[in-house]
């Protein structure tokens, strides 16, 4: 894993729009910079001086070290004139950020216990790289069940994620537009699987919040469940 507080310049290669508010950013992949599935890292700009903002982000990675590049997504609705998000959304190729700090426990351990993923929006983008991690390596999961909610029907990686369900015996992927449907899928997978299984969810404090409540009233034990805060994306 990459030594922590050590800065890594990366160099902007593209930015893709995935839905009307997401986008993702790629960079070159600094020569040592490692990371897991599902954890992030803290962006900063590269000799820039915020005045009106506290001039870095945190991130949850969406490409795999594989994939040698460097690639996190974004919302830009989320704060109308943060100084960071114009900035970022400004970005020219061969402009230079840093990266450091790759950590988090969203991670997936064990494959061959019984996985349960409950993503709101933006939250999509850790389990992006964990499926991405999954499509190259040719792992099958014993049984991994993601349930990905966006109440508008933008989904970002929408293409990649189908194709990833369909090669993949062990995963099932279901689009979601009801916050009360995805509280039903994790009550269902809850009764049925218990405490074989592993929870992870990933989205807004408040979401998270409800859902690891729903699943503790089901006494599924805390050691069980991880989950993924996202904070003003």
């Amino acid at each position: 894993m990459s030594e922590l507080n050590k800065k890594y310049e990366i160099v902007f290669k593209d930015k893709k729009q995935e839905t009307s508010d997401i986008f993702s950013f790629v960079f070159t992949k600094p020569e040592g910079f490692n990371w897991a599935p599902g954890q992030h890292g803290i962006f900063r700009f590269h000799d820039y001086d915020f005045e009106s903002d506290k001039g870095y982000r945190v991130f949850s990675f969406t490409s795999v070290p594989e994939d040698n590049i460097l690639m996190f997504t974004s919302c830009t609705y989320d704060r109308p004139g943060s100084e960071f998000k114009e900035h970022l959304l400004r970005l020219r190729e061969g402009d230079i950020m840093t990266v450091e700090d790759p950590q988090g426990r969203f991670v997936v351990d064990d494959y061959n216990r019984p996985v349960c993923i409950l993503a709101r929006g933006i939250g999509i983008t850790p389990v992006r790289a964990i499926l991405r991690k999954l499509d190259i390596s040719g792992s099958n999961p014993t049984k991994m069940k993601i349930y990905y909610l966006d109440e508008g029907g933008e989904y970002a990686f929408e293409e990649s994620l189908r194709h990833i369900d369909n090669k993949i015996p062990g995963l099932e992927i279901e689009f979601l537009k009801s916050l009360d449907t995805l509280q039903d899928r994790a009550e269902a997978f809850a009764r049925i699987i218990g405490n074989e299984g592993l929870y992870y969810t990933s989205g807004t404090a408040g979401i998270n919040g409800m859902l690891i409540e729903v699943l503790l009233a089901l006494e599924i034990d805390k050691t069980n469940i991880k989950a993924d805060n996202f904070i003003g994306y």
